[in-house]
């Protein structure tokens, strides 16, 4: 056993609160402490920075079967530490990260989890993740991502130096208060909409309670649940399951998230359609709000490989050309995505990759791997995001599954990813609000679009059992 310390404490000891820590005793109470230990004849103990007896260890030829790393609480030290303890790590040995969500910095740049999390996309091939509370421990696996070698040397290298952008900093998707989604910038639409506006997307903290999580998570389980054994029969691998048709399936999801006015004040600042369809001095305005396109609960399994990434308004093939990659045109797009994770969501297991600011890219411009950030969130968190927006699934690297709800919207124009019309039945349809009537397209704005027998599809079911049976 070896143990390294200094004991002199680190960066967030120093200044007046130092005497709290006791650090003139501090290596005098270790040594009490670990005198208590039958096998104490086994340590061995270096009085040193972790910079200078990790490389003394490793020149040595050192192994060890199990790490913890809790010495300097600074991101750069983190990841030093980290990477030159791995080196020494067994096959099937376990490192420990203390402190993984500790943020005793305001600067996100010096706390330890920047660290962690880059440490994890980089030794990703031979590591499985679990987090804990406060830790992050991770087994070392044998290479279980093969290297391919790109087939085309024009593409070896990024993009020009005079295009190049240097890697998004972690954290710099904005966190913004649900009592803030609105209200705040008077007629601008609140600081969410302008964060939605400069970044694509923005994490709204205080969505939801965690009871009502666990309330969608259990209306969706029983469909994961039976999915997954059936692969499982079939000796098939885990995957993403897919419980389809939510927005019927979770009245919490449909009455109580997807019906919050501030909520609703976003859709439809980027998605309602309003137009005076005549040129005449009588035309009436006419306006539209945006419909549900899909929702569906995802439930990543462990191993399930990173998405592509890419524009969710693809489906309906559009293409964004753009002349000011600075400025962003309100009415440029026709979808809009949220997801609510049913699980704490990390980078380690497959937190949503988003590239900021990419709403903003010409269609012609290719996304980087190293450009795309994790989407990191707490249950009762949620992310909101343009359907121009770049993004992808991350990979999940852990022994445990990620499950996220996802809601996604469009022009009321367009016809929805999920057809739900020849599903529910009129007693499913009857026990909905009049407002989820409406998102779902089975309640119209507009008189013309969408009718049945030229009136509203829920009145029409009605009347007739025989319309849908």
């Amino acid at each position: 056993m070896t143990a390294i310390d200094t004991f002199a404490g680190g960066m967030e000891h120093q200044g007046a609160a130092t005497d709290a820590y006791e650090l003139v005793s501090l290596e005098s109470r270790f040594w009490s402490n670990v005198t208590k230990c039958e096998h104490v004849s086994k340590l061995h103990v270096m009085k040193a920075t972790s910079d200078d007896a990790l490389i003394t260890l490793r020149k040595e030829g050192a192994r060890f079967d199990f790490i913890y790393i809790d010495a300097s609480h600074v991101a750069l030290d983190v990841l030093h530490d980290a990477v030159l303890c791995w080196r020494m790590l067994d096959v099937r040995g376990t490192m420990v990260f203390d402190d993984f969500m500790w943020k005793g910095y305001n600067e996100d740049c010096y706390n330890p989890r920047v660290a962690i999390m880059s440490f994890l996309q980089c030794a990703a091939p031979e590591l499985q993740a679990k987090e804990t509370e406060s830790q992050l421990w991770v087994t070392k696996v044998p290479n279980h991502i093969s290297a391919t070698k790109n087939p085309d040397p024009d593409l070896y290298y990024w993009d020009k130096p005079e295009s190049f952008r240097l890697p998004v900093m972690p954290c710099m998707l904005r966190q913004i208060t649900s009592l803030d989604c609105v209200y705040g910038l008077g007629n601008q639409g609140g600081v969410a909409i302008e964060a939605i506006k400069e970044d694509g997307g923005v994490i709204l903290t205080g969505f939801s309670s965690v009871e009502d999580v666990q309330r969608v998570n259990a209306d969706a389980a029983s469909y994961i649940d039976a999915l997954v054994d059936d692969r499982k029969s079939r000796s098939l691998p885990r995957e993403t399951t897919r419980c389809t048709l939510l927005f019927g399936r979770s009245a919490t999801a449909r009455e109580v998230w997807l019906q919050q006015p501030d909520l609703l004040k976003i859709i439809n600042h980027f998605l309602r359609t309003v137009s005076v369809p005549f040129n005449d001095a009588n035309a009436k305005e006419l306006g539209t709000d945006p419909i549900l396109s899909a929702a569906a609960t995802l439930d990543i399994g462990p191993g399930v490989k990173a998405q592509d990434l890419h524009r969710d308004d693809f489906i309906w093939q559009q293409t964004h050309r753009v002349t000011d990659e600075k400025t962003y045109t309100l009415g440029s797009d026709v979808a809009l995505g949220l997801l609510v994770p049913g699980v704490r969501t990390t980078a380690a297991n497959g937190a949503t990759l988003v590239v900021p600011g990419s709403h903003l890219w010409d269609h012609s411009r290719r996304p980087k791997l190293h450009e795309a950030e994790p989407a990191e969130m707490s249950v009762g968190e949620a992310f909101i995001f343009l359907g121009s927006t770049v993004h992808a699934g991350g990979a999940n690297t852990t022994l445990e599954s990620r499950a996220v709800h996802g809601f996604f919207y469009c022009r009321s124009y367009l016809r929805p990813e999920e057809n739900q019309f020849l599903w529910w039945t009129k007693k499913d349809i009857e026990k909905w609000s009049l407002a989820a009537q409406k998102q779902a397209g089975y309640v119209l704005d507009n008189p013309f679009l969408g009718h049945c027998n030229e009136t509203n599809p829920v009145d029409l079911f009605r009347v007739s059992d025989v319309i849908i049976t």
